[in-house]
């Protein structure tokens, strides 16, 4: 053999050795939960904690907080009902059912989470239209949707000239008219794995990949609730959050909404009351066949 084969034959065998032990330190490369270095130009892009691009600046009905409502804007369940139902008992020309809608959902909460409320809560809520036929089928209307607001910056809502502006992470340095994102921009299964090693931990059953089930077959744990899913404490906190939390968005809380809705056929009603900081009060109730909805009424 010549000189130049062995040193081919050196240089391989180095080449081996190297791998092997590169191999043997070096563990699998795995994906980061928080959307971290998916962009391998630009690690920081669409991760956890990036800013949400406003388009245009926030509009006021007063300049200063007050959201705007009808008529300078439409009525959102109007909005919905008007957009996402057809006539029962009609196929779709494009073979569509009511899943496209929560698929639909599903992908929206998969890529932008906005919405952990403020402190002070501060409760607002959608008028539903007169004689809606889920919310207000004895045209009371009186049936309202609540929501809570978003965080603010504290120091602002004061006048026309500093009207309210989203609070964000002071740790960031953003723009404090920013709101953030608590999940990552990509779609990469944060809303059903969580955002975080921390929340990943929370939902893992640790026993062949696969998230943690309930006691009935291969479902997903169950809350409190009839038709909840299991709503994971946060692992920071070891408190749930008021809207739930990973593990209970789109298509899986639609197969327990269904599971609970076809098991009972009958409806039921049970009501609690609270009231808000304004002078009017508010009382919530279940009416739906297998408690699967919950609206609020005015009283």
């Amino acid at each position: 053999m010549d000189l130049r084969k062995q040193m081919w034959t050196v240089l391989l065998a180095v080449l081996s050795l190297i791998v092997q032990h590169s191999q043997a330190k070096v563990p699998w490369e795995v994906q980061r939960y928080d959307g971290w270095y998916n962009n391998l130009a630009y690690h920081s892009r669409g991760a956890v904690g990036s800013p949400l691009v406003r388009l245009l600046p926030a509009r006021y009905s007063d300049g200063v907080l007050q959201p705007l409502q009808e008529p300078q804007l439409p009525n959102p369940r109007r909005v919905s009902d008007v957009t996402a139902r057809g006539p029962s008992g009609l196929p779709s020309a494009r073979n569509q059912t009511v899943l496209s809608v929560f698929f639909g959902y599903h992908v929206v909460f998969e890529i932008q989470d906005s919405r952990p409320p403020g402190c002070p809560p501060e409760f607002m809520h959608i008028p539903v239209p007169e004689g809606d036929p889920v919310f207000d089928p004895n045209r009371t209307g009186r049936v309202l949707l609540p929501f809570q607001r978003g965080p603010w910056e504290k120091h602002s809502s004061q006048s026309p000239n500093n009207p309210r502006t989203q609070v964000i992470a002071s740790h960031t340095g953003k723009d404090p008219h920013t709101q953030v994102n608590l999940v990552t921009a990509w779609l990469d299964g944060s809303s059903i794995y969580g955002p975080s090693s921390s929340w990943s931990d929370a939902l893992r059953s640790f026993s062949g990949g696969l998230l943690a089930s309930g006691e009935q077959w291969d479902m997903p744990k169950r809350g409190g609730g009839s038709n909840l899913m299991w709503s994971a404490a946060d692992p920071s906190t070891g408190q749930h959050g008021p809207e739930g939390l990973y593990g209970e968005r789109g298509c899986l809380l639609l197969f327990s909404l269904l599971s609970s809705s076809s098991s009972s056929s009958s409806s039921s009603s049970s009501s609690f009351s609270f009231s808000s900081s304004s002078s009017s009060s508010f009382e919530i109730y279940n009416s739906c066949p297998g408690d699967s909805c919950i609206t609020v009424r005015l009283t």
